[in-house]
């Protein structure tokens, strides 16, 4: 079952979709995250994954881009090994700032399917905080502070 969460922000579209394009910043924005990418810059076909936590505990979340729609859409599907799922996202003019949409299903393979509510409710309730600081990074970024997305 996915989720969706929608944050309005000041911040203009454009400097929204580069703040969450830009893949290894995530890492300032993601605690406890590392990011390793593709060369290149991101396209259909791209990938990265994002690892979170340290040692032991730490999990890998590997993504593939497999759609790139600058500056307004990006999909990802996650293809493991420890979670599965896709993640949607768009930026859409709203006034004179944006709305971000994120709708995200996340499946971990370990979990009995009948515990997947809980895992969509703290999956939503920790991106929900994530996504806010994203918000707010774009709406304190300037064009000469952004990342290279």
């Amino acid at each position: 079952m996915a989720f969706t969460i929608r944050l309005e922000s000041t911040a203009a579209a454009d400097r929204l979709w580069a703040v969450l394009t830009d893949f290894p910043g995530h890492e300032r924005l993601v605690p406890a995250t590392t990011i390793q990418t593709d060369p290149g810059t991101p396209r259909v076909g791209w990938e990265f994954t994002a690892t979170t936590g340290r040692g032991a505990a730490a999990v890998p979340d590997r993504m593939l881009l497999t759609v790139w729609e600058p500056p307004v859409r990006f999909r990802l599907v996650k293809l493991g090994p420890v979670l599965t799922g896709w993640v949607d996202v768009s930026v859409t003019m709203a006034g004179p700032g944006s709305c971000l949409t994120w709708t995200e299903e996340v499946r971990p393979r370990a979990f009995p399917r009948a515990l997947q509510p809980v895992v969509d409710a703290t999956a939503e309730r920790a991106y929900r905080r994530v996504l806010a600081s994203f918000v707010a990074a774009a709406e304190q970024a300037t064009p000469e502070t952004q990342g290279n997305s």
